[in-house]
């Protein structure tokens, strides 16, 4: 695919085109504070553990994150794309939002971890219901053009100003005609990658809430600096799936091509941003060392531990605030499941397969889905 720095120039402007001044919120009940204890037998400090575990992805410098969410506005914003609140984090960070630790010459960094895609919330009647593992609702292009706006909006010197007076207060520096040029050089460097990146694929955009394709965006983080041309549209957007029984499964990626939970779940901090071939960026030639061609900041110790607590995330019982179970209704529900699941892969299968998708793996051309599903 031929790359022009002109098309870069274009798919940013776009990108800004398509960001808060033409979001339109997605339908979803405003975050509250909910007593969770009726749909999970999880302890709470497992919760905070599925919710802000670092796996070592990074997308901006954390005091730059939580200084801009002390605006609570920006919280609401926020959660108008699906994003959960977690009042109970001492900085507000939101659901799946993690702090990775940085380096002696790096800031720690705020990233995504798994409660991002698989911790969702909804309303029945006055009570807001949050499902731990659930597939999440969040529109995740939308939140994006929601930072790159916040971030943009610092150019304006009264609203840096108070930007840098948080974040150098967190760093412990006094605010010098040198802290605030480094700090505004920063900015500025950070925020045309945020965009440079984003803006040479605007299929997200096109997916909508809940769905994601990222072994698209992934493929594109990690190859797109190292040549152009690897650049591919992330337009195969897919639903997001529940997590309950997944270490049951044969194949961890929908499109059946990966095996291994850990190489999956590793290739999904890559993909997100955890800085491999960060060196392409502002080096001129590459890295004499090995160890530095390679070097990103995935933390293998979390992922375990973050599978290890998937794999004790029980599914959510029946709310007690919901109506009892109807059980004749659901007997019949029952069959309607396993029959039209049947009918929406047309092969052989044998129906007492078909509740174990783990042992099914069918070529494209026999798949045969139902169009609700395409």
């Amino acid at each position: 695919m031929p790359f022009y720095p002109r098309r870069i120039a274009v798919l940013a402007w776009l990108l800004f085109a398509l960001s808060t001044v033409h979001c339109q919120a997605i339908d979803l009940p405003p975050s509250q504070h909910v007593d969770i204890s009726n749909v999970h037998e999880w302890p709470e400090q497992e919760r905070q553990q599925w919710y802000h575990t670092s796996a070592g992805t990074q997308l901006i410098p954390y005091d730059w994150f939580v200084s801009l969410i002390e605006d609570e506005s920006l919280l609401d914003t926020f959660a108008a794309t699906g994003i959960l609140r977690d009042p109970s984090h001492p900085d507000k960070l939101p659901v799946g939002f993690s702090k990775a630790e940085g380096g002696p010459s790096s800031p720690a960094m705020v990233g995504f971890t798994c409660a991002f895609c698989h911790t969702t919330e909804f309303r029945y009647k006055t009570k807001s219901i949050r499902i731990e593992g659930g597939p999440s609702l969040q529109y995740n292009s939308r939140f994006l053009q929601l930072l790159l706006s916040k971030l943009g909006e610092l150019n304006s010197p009264d609203k840096f100003k108070t930007f840098a007076a948080r974040v150098l207060a967190r760093r412990g520096e006094a605010m010098t005609t040198y802290t605030l040029t480094t700090l505004g050089r920063e900015l500025k460097t950070r925020t045309q990658g945020l965009i440079t990146r984003g803006g040479k694929d605007i299929s997200p955009e096109q997916w909508g809430p809940g769905r994601f394709d990222a072994l698209g965006r992934g493929g594109n983080t990690v190859f797109t600096p190292l040549h152009p041309d690897n650049l591919r549209p992330s337009n195969a957007s897919v639903s997001i799936p529940p997590l309950w029984g997944v270490w049951e499964y044969d194949w961890v990626q929908w499109s059946g091509s990966i095996q291994h939970p850990l190489a999956r779940n590793i290739a999904q901090v890559i993909g997100v941003n955890a800085g491999l071939f960060a060196w392409t960026q502002t080096a001129t030639s590459i890295p004499s060392e090995k160890s530095e061609f390679f070097r990103s900041s995935v933390d293998i110790h979390s992922l375990k531990t973050l599978e290890t607590l998937a794999r004790r995330l029980p599914p959510p019982r029946w709310p007690s605030t919901f109506p009892a179970i109807n059980r004749e209704l659901a007997a019949r529900g029952k069959d309607l499941y396993h029959g039209n699941k049947a009918k929406a892969f047309k092969t052989s299968v044998p129906t007492a397969m078909l509740p174990h998708p783990s042992r099914i793996h069918l070529p494209v051309v026999q798949a045969s889905t139902s169009p609700w599903y395409r």
